[in-house]
């Protein structure tokens, strides 16, 4: 809109106006409530009662059982995922520590490693598994 033009001459014209130019739907209901045969009272008349109802307390009631519902579906899935996703990582251990110990029963570089990784261990938990035992095949 250039110098000299209203508002109201924007909206009778159809004149191109830029989207930062734009009224809120406030400004708009105003100006055509102003502008329009209608007056506010005819149209709060009309349009009188077609607002949503309030909802019951029983519909609210359910309406957060429904939420605790979804809330605990959510839960129980995340659970899942959880376990699945330990699940996975013992299986890599397990896998992991095979391959390392086979490698170490056919090479000695391997078997050095496994050596270097017995001798980190700092708990005594952790020690009595390994308590009498050596690598299989050669004895070293």
């Amino acid at each position: 809109m250039g110098a000299g033009y209203t508002l109201s001459h924007a909206l009778r014209s159809n004149a191109k106006v830029r989207p930062c130019l734009l009224p809120s739907p406030r400004v708009v209901f105003v100006v055509v409530m102003r502008y329009s045969a209608l007056d506010t009272g005819t149209w709060l008349a009309r349009h009188r009662g077609t607002r949503m109802p309030l909802p019951s307390p029983d519909a609210i009631d359910k309406a957060r059982q429904r939420v605790d519902q979804a809330k605990a579906r959510l839960d129980a899935l995340n659970a899942r995922i959880a376990t699945e996703g330990r699940r996975l990582d013992t299986r890599r251990k397990i896998i992991l520590g095979g391959l390392l110990l086979d490698a170490a029963a056919k090479d000695a570089r391997f078997a050095g490693i496994v050596a270097e990784l017995r001798g980190r261990i700092n708990r005594d938990q952790d020690h009595k598994p390994f308590d009498g035992w050596s690598l299989p095949g050669k004895d070293r």
